[in-house]
């Protein structure tokens, strides 16, 4: 009989986590487990335990082994709160960081190096492990783990970038002075001459890393893309829509810097109530977010904004009519998790983006509509969905996007 293969996967916020953050790798450790694979996954503790992640449920099987280290970083500065206490002990705490770290002070992996590489050590020599992936943000934690290749030579180390990240609008990386920058470049650098791969879900964010990988290292890795995926488990029984109102429904994050995108549906919505007081009458746009705390619809009564419900969005995307996909400029290429979650739901996309990769697959393949400064109408689309003369494609072959195709593709990668 075979011994199974044993996996080792850093996290940093890896379910029972809250967060989008685990979301990507808990479904590959799910079906990794699945495949016969023994997972074994380092995270951090959580901030909080009450709040659990969505994706609790897919990481609890018996081939999947989770080591949970303690933060490091101070959780003033992660999750500040508002009273003088806490102010002032933000402040001091920003100081020490700023003292203590060359880069950027804005990375919750910070202080996690020892504790993480120890451990690491004690699975390493203790299972027979050569398949290593590490996934970030957080980054600082992906160059703590790149170090390890020189003590284990032998480990296939698979990084997997989730996002930018020196060009990325978040994690501090923006108006970093240039010493700064440049140790971020060295971590770049190192994680990039050790992996033996490099993967992101996006064309284009792998395109930029074997480009700056040429451009910067001695080493070259092995760049492949692996995009985001449907798990047909999420799936519900499809609900028969009313046929006496027209249902838009978003859920997820609103990205930083989406206003523009945000302020263009509303000025649609808001010449729609003037110029088809009907249609607006039948409209119902539904947002499940995590800032639904957003002012930029008030007073727009066809537009109600909630937290976020976690798996029951995916009864609540069955129910409605259109997906909404609304993202910012810096987020126009990214075919992101709800997008491929939506796929086999066999509903339009309404995206609201400048043009890039987003629009350019769903106006391909048929899949829905373009609303930016150039394409697209907002009644003109309504109208379009509500007398059924849009092309769609219903017979879209969604199978290469599933999540058990695409852990095939990340299993072609190990060794």
């Amino acid at each position: 009989m075979k011994t199974p293969e044993h996996i080792l996967i850093i996290n940093y916020d890896f379910p029972p986590n809250e967060g989008i953050g685990g979301r990507r790798w808990a479904k590959f450790s799910k079906q990794l487990a699945i495949e016969g694979y023994h997972i074994h996954v380092i995270k951090a503790d959580a901030v909080n335990d009450k709040n659990i992640s969505t994706w609790s449920s897919d990481v609890i099987h018996e081939n999947i082994h989770i080591y949970s280290l303690p933060r490091k970083y101070p959780i003033i500065f992660s999750h500040p709160k508002p009273d003088l206490i806490s102010r002032v002990m933000y402040r001091f705490q920003k100081l020490r960081l700023e003292i203590q770290e060359k880069g950027t002070i804005y990375d919750i992996s910070i202080g996690w190096k020892n504790s993480l590489q120890q451990k690491m050590r004690e699975l390493i020599s203790s299972y027979p492990i050569v398949n290593v992936i590490a996934t970030g943000a957080p980054w600082k934690m992906l160059a703590d783990v790149a170090e390890m290749k020189t003590e284990f030579p032998q480990i296939n180390l698979i990084v997997d970038y989730r996002d930018p990240w020196l060009n990325a609008l978040n994690y501090g990386m923006k108006g970093l002075s240039t010493g700064r920058k440049k140790e971020e470049e060295r971590k770049q650098t190192l994680i990039l001459e050790n992996a033996s791969v490099i993967i992101s879900p996006y064309a284009y964010l792998t395109a930029e890393l074997k480009q700056w990988s040429a451009d910067h290292c001695k080493q070259q890795s092995h760049f492949e893309v692996l995009t985001h995926f449907f798990d047909p488990d999420d799936l519900t029984k499809s609900i028969a829509t009313k046929r006496d109102q027209l249902t838009l429904i978003y859920g997820g994050d609103l990205y930083q810097g989406i206003e523009k995108e945000l302020e263009q549906i509303k000025n649609e919505l808001l010449e729609l109530k003037e110029n088809n007081p009907t249609l607006y009458a039948k409209l119902r746009i539904k947002i499940f977010t995590n800032k639904h705390g957003d002012k930029t619809f008030e007073g727009l009564t066809c537009v109600e904004i909630n937290a976020g419900v976690g798996k029951l969005i995916f009864s609540e995307m069955s129910a409605a009519d259109v997906i909404l996909i609304i993202l910012p400029q810096n987020k126009r290429n990214d075919r992101t998790t709800k997008f491929f979650e939506s796929l086999p739901l066999r509903k339009p996309f309404m995206v609201v983006s400048e043009s890039g990769e987003v629009t350019k697959f769903v106006s391909e393949n048929k899949l829905g509509f373009i609303l930016n400064s150039t394409e697209g109408k907002f009644e003109t689309i309504l109208q379009n969905i509500t007398s059924g003369t849009h092309e769609f494609d219903a017979e879209f072959d969604i199978q290469p996007y599933s999540l058990k195709n695409v852990t095939r593709k990340l299993m072609d990668l190990f060794k």
